[in-house]
């Protein structure tokens, strides 16, 4: 268990790291600009993009970004027929969604499509990995507890259609 000590000193760097972000997003609107006062002067860019780079780079940011992700997307996805948004559409049964779009992820066929349109050369790894994503988001957003062995299981299929 942790003391209580060490989830202050969690919560003192987390804030630290705010305030970092913070005061470097405003130094970097500061550097962009010309003011009377010269103050843009001061500002060391070179330094700025190395805190900026830095910040952007570390795993709470992309954990924020995550989360900001999956906290946006069922609002903003829409059905491009009926403008429905995904979050209406799931409603209280993410679960059993989650569960039809597994059934059909694990499919032989639907495997198989994917490997032959990869193998064809109508779909890029790279383009299948964004659908990938897109359903891997749609599974987080349904239940998240699926997400992890729904992962563990394609990767298995993946490799076994590849031998």
């Amino acid at each position: 268990m942790r003391s209580h000590l060490q989830f202050s000193q969690d919560i003192m760097q987390r804030h630290s790291r705010t305030r970092n972000l913070a005061v470097a997003v405003i130094c970097e609107a500061i550097s962009k600009g010309e003011d009377p006062y010269k103050f843009y002067c001061m500002i060391v860019k070179n330094n700025l993009e190395n805190v900026l780079t830095e910040l952007y780079t570390i795993v709470h940011w992309k954990k924020l970004g995550f989360s900001m992700y999956c906290a946006l997307y069922p609002t903003v996805v829409r059905d491009a027929r009926t403008n429905i948004s995904l979050q209406d559409f799931i409603d209280d049964d993410g679960p059993e969604w989650a569960e039809r779009i597994i059934e059909r992820m694990t499919e032989p066929s639907w495997t198989m499509g994917w490997v032959q349109k990869i193998i064809r050369g109508h779909v890029t790894e790279e383009k299948y990995n964004m659908a990938m994503n897109t359903l891997f988001v749609k599974l987080h957003t349904s239940d998240p507890q699926s997400v992890i062995p729904t992962f563990h299981l394609l990767n298995h299929i993946r490799g076994t259609c590849w031998k």
